[in-house]
């Protein structure tokens, strides 16, 4: 997900070393972004800003088994 991910427009790397389960990404509008993630019934990634200012508008998300390829894919259409 995280490739797919960071080539969408507007959604940038924000640490560069290897990933697991988690990552964190920039976006231009998170508050915004998790609106709309939220109406489409996604709950978006967490923003990260409430406890580490210095990362305004970056989000960390986590992926596992229990996130179904459908519910990545829906993630991806509404993020375009």
């Amino acid at each position: 997900m995280y490739d797919k991910l960071i080539e969408l427009e507007g959604i940038e790397k924000v640490f560069f070393g290897k990933i697991f389960n988690e990552f964190v990404v920039k976006v231009k509008d998170a508050k915004t972004l998790q609106k709309k993630l939220l109406a489409e019934k996604i709950i978006a990634g967490y923003a990260l800003e409430k406890d580490y200012p210095e990362l305004k508008d970056c989000l960390l998300f986590c992926v596992t088994e229990m996130n179904s390829p459908e519910q990545i894919e829906k993630l991806l259409e509404v993020l375009k």
